[in-house]
């Protein structure tokens, strides 16, 4: 359950990243975090109220995880806009999808005990997000020294979620997100005013409902499983944003994405085997 849960997030997070890249780099990225974590919230709020109900008395104990991953999410993100924004995706992506990566070793780190096939599996999976976003020729570093911010940045957070157990998955996203916004409300107050297009902010609506559905999913897999295996079962949105791009964009990947790409496969099947 736990690498079935990771991976469904990680589909959404690549539906997310492939609507973001465009409207992040035409709209101010203050205004596009807080549309996409406002709208997030009112997503998750009503689900967290309606199946999960008001937190036992104990659980609130663990409150203070699920806050701090949600600044560390308001950090990561404006982190990825940025990365976006100065570089190609090509850079990026393989290098904020090491967020999986950062997490398993801290989450090892801290003492987590997993077996070889799982440890295995990990090395495979992370090895295989690079080596499936790579493009062949691509030499820009443009915006990379954000994305590997980024992903530092998303990967403690992943680490953070993992902590928030009692807490259920949209109740623990709910109060992450809450306490992003009130630090980001601010901040967008104080800054000149910007116009919004119609368009746009239904877009970001849009963004923002699918990457709920994303946290909800993956905070799921890490109180059902190991951290080290949901999050990078999580941070396959890079390798699935590959595929995506065969199927819709209709481009073709090169042969080390391809071989990118049956690493990442393999990677997984060791992890679903391992913590099945």
């Amino acid at each position: 359950m736990t690498v079935a849960l990771g991976l469904g997030a990680a589909v959404a997070w690549a539906i997310v990243n492939l609507w973001l890249v465009t409207v992040s780099r035409r709209v101010d990225i203050a205004v596009t975090t807080l549309a996409v974590l406002a709208s997030s919230t009112v997503v998750t709020l009503p689900l967290a109220l309606a199946f999960e109900g008001v937190p036992v008395a104990g659980a609130w104990s663990h409150a203070p995880a699920a806050a701090a991953a949600g600044l560390l999410e308001l950090a990561g993100f404006g982190f990825y806009i940025l990365a976006i924004r100065r570089g190609t995706l090509a850079v990026v992506a393989p290098l904020v999808g090491l967020e999986g990566g950062i997490a398993a070793l801290v989450a090892i780190a801290g003492g987590e005990q997993v077996g070889a096939a799982v440890v295995v599996g990990i090395v495979l999976a992370v090895v295989g997000t690079s080596l499936s976003c790579a493009e062949r020729g691509e030499r820009r570093a443009s915006g990379a020294g954000w994305a590997i911010l980024a992903g530092g940045v998303f990967g403690l957070m992943f680490v953070m979620y993992g902590l928030t157990d009692p807490l259920e998955p949209f109740t623990a996203v709910t109060i992450g997100r809450f306490c992003a916004l009130v630090v980001l409300v601010p901040i967008v107050l104080r800054r000149p005013a910007v116009t919004l297009p119609r368009a746009d902010l239904w877009r970001l609506s849009a963004i923002g409902a699918v990457d709920a559905v994303a946290f909800g999913a993956f905070v799921a897999a890490v109180d059902r499983g190991p951290v080290s295996v949901a999050s990078v079962c999580g941070a396959q949105f890079a390798t699935i944003s590959v595929v995506l791009s065969v199927i819709f964009l209709r481009e073709r990947p090169a042969r080390v994405q391809i071989a990118g790409i049956v690493l990442t496969l393999t990677g997984t099947t060791l992890l679903a085997a391992a913590t099945g």
